[in-house]
């Protein structure tokens, strides 16, 4: 599964205990591969933390960050799930 998480707020990491949190959570957790949006409202400091977050939820999925809202869509595909 793919989770397109955007970039949470400046100084918001973790997300607030709500049902949409749990789900959100949920879905991050079992995703391959996780692209992250919204960058261009984000510094850098923020972005790194939110990536750490997100690999200690998910140490196995593969993250991107999007650039103008795009990523190359060859990351949809993996050679090993092709063969």
């Amino acid at each position: 599964g793919v989770v397109t998480p955007g970039v949470a707020t400046p100084g918001v990491v973790t997300p607030a205990v709500s049902a949409s949190a749990v789900a959100a959570q949920a879905q991050i957790v079992q995703a391959d591969r996780l692209v992250l949006n919204k960058n261009d409202i984000s510094d850098v400091r923020t972005l790194a933390s939110l990536q750490a977050h997100l690999r200690a939820l998910n140490p196995g999925a593969r993250q991107f960050v999007a650039a103008q809202g795009e990523v190359d869509p060859a990351i949809w595909f993996d050679e090993q799930e092709c063969e």
